[in-house]
């Protein structure tokens, strides 16, 4: 998967679907072509991820690390192996949110 950013993911980090552990992420590098987060991960052999799954960064909690969250599709079609999910949402930076809206709402 390919993300804007992948601050606070890290090599191990758990992969979710509906909140249980599928799988880790493998590796995690910067593409010097795109300047984009190339994520590589594995699920457990028994998923079959629909190829329109969508993949998020998010928090496990508010002061632990990251995790890759996968939402399902709905095609009847699965991914084949070593594929690429193309619908991804990067990391929410809570700083950059609580210095938007602190340093916003002092304009008004």
């Amino acid at each position: 998967a390919i993300f804007q950013s992948a601050e606070g993911l890290q090599k191990g980090s758990t992969v979710q679907m509906a909140g249980v552990k599928i799988g880790k992420v493998e590796r995690i590098y910067l593409n010097p072509n795109n300047f984009m987060a190339q994520v590589f991960f594995s699920v457990k052999r028994q998923i079959a991820l629909p190829e329109d799954s969508t993949a998020s960064i998010v928090s496990q909690s508010l002061l632990s690390g990251k995790l890759l969250s996968i939402t399902p599709g709905n095609s009847i079609k699965s991914m084949p192996p070593n594929s690429s999910i193309l619908r991804t949402q990067s990391a929410m930076n809570l700083e950059s949110m609580l210095s938007h809206f602190l340093f916003s709402s002092e304009k008004k």
